[in-house]
């Protein structure tokens, strides 16, 4: 128990790292000191919805000074701008929607107590800590925010100790809805329709939604984080809140047909909305190999992701990396000190990287001579659909597969193999020659087809059609709540 981790970016709305391979009272230990507010939190049935405090602002309530919108996200973890994830193609490409105004962006809530305590892990190899303090610290700078999008962290320090009252001292005490509050009133949100986006494993989502009633809620459902192994505490306050989430919801939004099924007694009004494609720089061909790389003498057969045992086959990468020592497996993504992935490093052939922006992390895709995604078939990866597919061929790159579901029309274009030995046979296909030869073409049709741009256009024709529904509902006195 002693050499358990107590990572302290573990977020409570982050369901897949808490109880992975470990009962509840390794929960319990990874939580006892730096999330005990979580912990209460789990022990108990979620309160009721909280009734709005006076001063608070209630949005949607006035004549809207423009036919614009405006968007709240609301994510689940601390990783917005790092790895390029669904979240953040769709706030990049809704930016850039005509009927957008203005997107406002909240993080999950972090206590500063959580990086105090525990310095040393800021420098484990491999881990996302170092980047997530960084990129939150730009966040609460303002040093993200670009044209219409404004990034921001509501960030809190409650500590008895006298070492940490200084620094509690010059943040303010005020809730998280206080802190909404207050920047919803600096920035005048509410003063044009207004959205509010979530993730529906935001546990603080519902009583925010509840306080500040937006013109339309959107949840956007991406995998089943149900399927992560847990505690049974966890698990049931994770059901709670997609039920608080959906039922609210106007409108909401499912990564693939599994988690569409899974979630359609939760949301009469949800619509299959998949992972799409980025039109990479046309320059791409040109950027220079990265130092790690150019290292390596051999091919390169890379995966980008998290590193997490509980979707990669890691038996099968073993085994490729001793049947073909002249290969090098490069693996770009955070992993945990406990985590099995970290074995493979005594392998001379294995290349853990740790993490790496998205923006960089193409440069290393680009020059990867195989991309790779050696999934485990099992609950959880049935209800992903992996948005790294799209990002391998965007660059031009053949991919080699375990059979994964959700991939689409776009899945046709991937070398498959159920065995280490297919795994090694059908990279070695793709090293002597071009396995999509004659296929480009139909390709990169598909890849403009299923852009960024093409979903944003279709979520937006949705988002317009509940709107017009609900307040058609409204005037009528018949329930706000949109139907489809």
């Amino acid at each position: 128990a002693a050499r358990l981790p107590r990572d302290p970016f573990y977020n409570p709305n982050l369901t897949s790292v808490a109880g992975v391979g470990r009962g509840g009272g390794a929960f319990a230990l990874l939580h006892e000191d730096t999330t005990a507010a979580h912990l209460d939190a789990v022990a108990t049935p979620p309160p009721s919805p909280p009734a709005r405090e006076a001063g608070f602002v209630a949005l949607g309530r006035r004549p809207p000074v423009d036919d614009m919108l405006d968007i709240v996200f609301f994510w689940k973890q601390n990783d917005t701008g790092i790895y390029g994830r669904r979240q953040d193609m769709l706030v990049k490409y809704l930016a850039r929607h005509a009927r957008v105004r203005r997107i406002f962006h909240y993080d999950a809530p972090i206590d500063l107590r959580d990086w105090l305590r525990h310095p040393l892990s800021l420098g484990i190899r491999a881990s996302e800590a170092s980047v997530i303090v960084r990129q939150t610290l730009r966040r609460k700078l303002h040093l993200e925010d670009r044209d219409n999008i404004r990034f921001d962290t509501f960030t809190f320090l409650r500590s008895r100790r006298p070492v940490f009252r200084a620094l509690a001292r010059l943040l303010r005490t005020e809730s998280y809805p206080g802190f909404l509050n207050r920047t919803f009133r600096r920035h005048n949100v509410g003063a044009r329709r207004t959205l509010f986006w979530a993730c529906p494993t935001v546990f603080d989502f519902p009583s925010i939604c509840d306080r500040f009633a937006p013109d339309l809620v959107v949840a956007d459902v991406i995998d089943d984080q149900r399927k992560w192994p847990t505690t049974p505490e966890h698990m049931s306050r994770l059901q709670q809140n997609y039920e608080d989430v959906l039922a609210r919801s106007d409108l909401a939004f499912a990564n693939c047909a599994g988690v569409l099924e899974a979630m359609g007694p939760l949301a009469s009004n949800m619509h299959l909305v998949p992972n799409a494609a980025e039109v990479v720089d046309e320059y791409s061909e040109r950027w220079p190999k990265p130092v790690e790389l150019r290292r390596l003498a051999g091919p390169v057969i890379g995966y980008v992701g998290n590193l997490d045992a509980a979707r990669l086959d890691v038996g099968l990468i073993e085994a490729m990396a001793i049947e073909r020592p002249d290969w090098h497996l490069v693996f770009i993504g955070s992993a945990r000190r406990d985590n099995p992935v970290l074995t493979l490093a005594r392998l001379a052939n294995v290349h853990l990287l740790g993490v790496r922006r998205h923006s960089r992390a193409l440069r290393y895709i680009r020059h990867f001579d195989v991309a790779m995604i050696p999934h485990l078939d099992n609950d959880l990866t049935r209800t992903m659909n992996p948005l790294k597919l799209y990002v391998y061929f965007s660059l031009g790159v053949p991919v080699v597969a375990t059979p994964i579901a959700n991939t689409d029309a776009i899945g046709a274009f991937v070398e498959t193999a159920a065995t280490a030995c297919e795994f090694i046979d059908r990279i070695e296909r793709c090293l002597a020659g071009d396995v999509l030869a004659g296929r480009r073409h139909q390709l990169d049709e598909l890849l403009r087809e299923h852009s960024w741009s093409e979903r944003v256009r279709h979520v937006m024709a949705l988002v317009d059609q509940a709107l017009k529904k609900k307040e058609t509902a409204s005037d009528s006195g018949a329930p706000g709540r949109a139907e489809t």
